[in-house]
C-alpha cells in the first residue's frame, strides 16, 4: 500500500529527512515513535501528499500522493497539529458540513463522538476550545468518509487520561479493516497494540520491528 525508496526531504539547509526506505501493508496499525523533531510529521505529509520529497520515490495505492492527491483524497485522511480550525464556526457545524462533502453521515461516528466526549462542548463556537477539544475534532474530522488510510500525528498529545485510554482502544478495534499510521514521541500503549512500529531520530529510520 505505502512503498519509500530513498526519499529524503530538505527545508532549506536543514535536513528533516535522510534516505527513508520502507514498504508497509495493511490492514494494521504502524506506530511511528520517535522524539519531537526527529522527522515524523514530515514523514507522515509526505505520506499524505501535503510535502513533495526532495529525493526519492514513493508510492500510496500505487500512485505518488503529492501529484494525485485528488485521486487519493476519498482513499486517505489525516490529522495533523497544525490542522487549520474554522474559529468562527462551532465543531459540530464543521464536522457536519465535511461530512455533507464527503457524502457521510456524522452519526456513523457516535461511538468515537461520545468517547472522546465531544458532546458537552460542540455547540460552541471553536474560538472557544481549549487545546485539547481542538485535538479531538480534528481526529474526528480524520475518521469522516469511512477511509481506507489514517493517518494521525501526535493524536494523544493534548489529550486527558480517559480521551487517551479510548482513543487507543478505538484504533485496537479498527486495525484489522484499516491501515493506521500513528505517530506520537508518548507511547501510551501504542506499542502493545501496534502490528508495526517504526523509531525515527534526526530524520533517519533506526529500527522496524
Amino acid at each position: 500500500m505505502i512503498k519509500l525508496e530513498n526519499v529524503s526531504k530538505k527545508f532549506g539547509y536543514t535536513v528533516a529527512l535522510k534516505n527513508v526506505s520502507i514498504e508497509i501493508d495493511g490492514p494494521g496499525l504502524v506506530y511511528i515513535r520517535g522524539p519531537n523533531g526527529s522527522g515524523k510529521t514530515t514523514l507522515l505529509k509526505i505520506i499524505s501528499g501535503i510535502l513533495r520529497p526532495s529525493s526519492g520515490m514513493i508510492s500510496v495505492f500505487g500512485y505518488d500522493p503529492y501529484r494525485n492527491i485528488n485521486v487519493l483524497s476519498n482513499r486517505m485522511s489525516y490529522q495533523y497539529e497544525d490542522d487549520p480550525l474554522p474559529w468562527w464556526e462551532s465543531g459540530h457545524n464543521f464536522l457536519e458540513f465535511i461530512c455533507t462533502y464527503k457524502g457521510f453521515e456524522l452519526g456513523e461516528l457516535y461511538e468515537l463522538i461520545d468517547g472522546l466526549g465531544v458532546g458537552e462542548y460542540w455547540h460552541k463556537r471553536i474560538s472557544t476550545y481549549s487545546s485539547g477539544m481542538r485535538r479531538k475534532i480534528q481526529i474526528i474530522k480524520a475518521f469522516i468518509g469511512s477511509p481506507e488510510l489514517i493517518i494521525l500525528d501526535e493524536p494523544l498529545t493534548l489529550l486527558d487520561r480517559n480521551s487517551k485510554n479510548f482513543l487507543t482502544k478505538y484504533l485496537e478495534g479498527l486495525k484489522h479493516d484499516k491501515l493506521l499510521l500513528v505517530s506520537s514521541h508518548i507511547d501510551e500503549g501504542l506499542s502493545g497494540i501496534a502490528d508495526l512500529r517504526i523509531d525515527i531520530e534526526s530524520g533517519e529510520i533506526i529500527n522496524v520491528r
